[in-house]
């Protein structure tokens, strides 16, 4: 339930766009990450899913670079 506050406050803050804390940044990245794996077919992931991603496909790989390296941060 924490990652689902996560993301909603996250998800408020973008659009308003107001500052992320880093753990709003830590589940903005993770999911990007998850979204360019579901795409790149190294996670499995129902289709459905996949197929909603796929209008995003290049969005999401302009993103991942960019958000990748948060991944990495201890928050």
């Amino acid at each position: 339930n924490a990652i689902y506050a996560l993301s909603v406050s996250s998800g408020q803050k973008l659009i308003s766009r107001q500052p992320l804390s880093n753990r709003e940044t830590y589940c903005v990245a993770f999911a990007i990450d998850n979204a360019f794996k579901a795409l790149r077919d190294e996670i499995t992931v129902d289709e459905d899913a996949v197929v909603s991603l796929r209008p995003y496909f290049f969005t999401i790989n302009k993103l991942h670079p960019v958000f990748s390296p948060f991944l990495n941060e201890d928050f």
